[in-house]
Formats: structure tokens, sequence, C-alpha cells
């Protein structure tokens, strides 16, 4: 690994370090912490960036971008709902909006690189009927939110079902190997983590238990996931 990405991966894992830490706070600390996201999500797209120049801004780097940026506004407008204490208002929404916006993108631009098989249709019914099961038990409450809990499980599963399906396809026709599949096994990894991530984010808002800790678990699978996606951008 060259000097440059070394430290840009070191500072963007001190600032998501420090986001962790004010997701905790109160008081004034707290009110830093939508900054603290939008800083550290300016990491994130600064390692796309570095990634892009490496590979000479190949083209699918052009359709990647959006993807991050959406993600970013996201990640501020949940960061603003959480200082606020608010997770079922309208800034909420607009955080969930646009990372389901997100999701869509990089499934778009990772197309462009793997063709739609059906096989893709396998996860999201998965991951729709797990979010089914789970929030019918009676321990969610969901408010405005609930119109956008399915459409959201179907756009957060797009990628990682695009990546289970050509990897299934791989090991099927007998051509798997880890040097050829290596870019797929990365988007995998980081789809999977952002999926994490969000099922975290279920639990962690919705359920009418508290459950220390989450938080935690939420921005460091979430971050991870975006660090990898914009690693992963010069082995495609």
């Amino acid at each position: 690994m060259n000097p440059e990405i070394t430290l840009l991966i070191i500072l963007y894992a001190v600032f998501v370090g420090v986001t962790a830490f004010l997701h905790r706070s109160s008081g004034s600390h707290r009110r830093l912490y939508a900054q603290a996201k939008l800083v550290t999500g300016l990491g994130y797209i600064f390692l796309a960036i570095y990634s892009a120049y490496r590979v000479e801004f190949k083209s699918i780097v052009y359709l990647l971008f959006p993807a991050f940026w959406a993600a970013l506004a996201g990640d501020y407008f949940l960061g603003i709902a959480h200082k606020n204490k608010n997770h079922k208002g309208m800034t909420f929404l607009a955080g969930a909006t646009a990372f389901m916006v997100t999701h869509v993108l990089f499934y778009i631009a990772y197309s462009r690189v793997w063709p739609v098989t059906i096989g893709e249709c396998a996860v999201p019914v998965v991951v729709i009927a797990i979010v089914a099961l789970v929030t019918r038990r009676g321990d969610f409450e969901f408010g405005k939110m609930k119109t956008l809990v399915f459409p959201y499980a179907l756009c957060v599963s797009l990628v990682p079902s695009k990546m289970i399906s050509q990897l299934f396809l791989s090991i099927s026709a007998g051509q798997f190997s880890m040097s050829e599949n290596f870019s797929l096994i990365v988007v995998l990894v980081a789809s999977m983590l952002f999926l994490s991530s969000d099922f975290i984010l279920l639990v962690m808002y919705f359920s009418k238990k508290e459950r220390a800790g989450l938080g935690q678990w939420n921005l460091l699978t979430y971050y991870a996931a975006m660090a990898i996606f914009a690693l992963s951008i010069q082995c495609l």
C-alpha cells in the first residue's frame, strides 16, 4: 500500500473515531455530531477521488461518484436527526431517502461491470422477508417511517444481491479464482457491511427496547463499507 493511501486511511479512521465518540456525547459536544459526520463523509469521498486518480478516472468512476455524494447527504441528514433526537421527522426521512438513492446509484454503476441476472431477485426477497418477520413481532414502532421500511429493504439489498448472484455464477461455472474475482469479493464485503449498518440502524432507532452500543457499530460498519467501496475503484 502506497504512503498516500495509508495516510488517508489513518486520517479517515481518526475522524471515524471522533464521530463515534460524539454519537454518545451530550451537551455542547452533541451539537458537533452532524458536522463530524460531514467531515468523515468527505473522507470517503477523498478516498474515492484518490482511487479514481490512481486508475486515471475510468468511466465507471463517473457513475459511482453520485452514489458517494448521495451517501454523504444521507449521512449528514441522519446526523442532524440524531443530534435533535428526532428519528421520525422529515430530516430523518430525507436522510433515509438519500440513502435509498445511494443504494440504487451503486447498483446502476455496478451493473455496468456485472450484468443484471435473474438470480438477483433472490436476496431482496430474503431481506424483505426477514424485515417483515422482525417488524411484525410488535417490538418496533415506526411512525411516519412505516411506509419506507420495505422500499428501503429492497434498495439496500440490490448490490449484495448482484454480488452474491455473480459469485454463484462464477463458482457454478467452475471459473472462480481469488485473483479474477477479487473486485467482486471486495464489493460484496462492502455491500454486506452497508446492509449490516442499515439493519443496526433499524434496530437502534425503531426498536421499543433500548440497546446500548448499537450506534458505534452502526457507524463502524457504515464507514468501513464506504471506505471499501471507495478503495475498490482501483480494482474494478
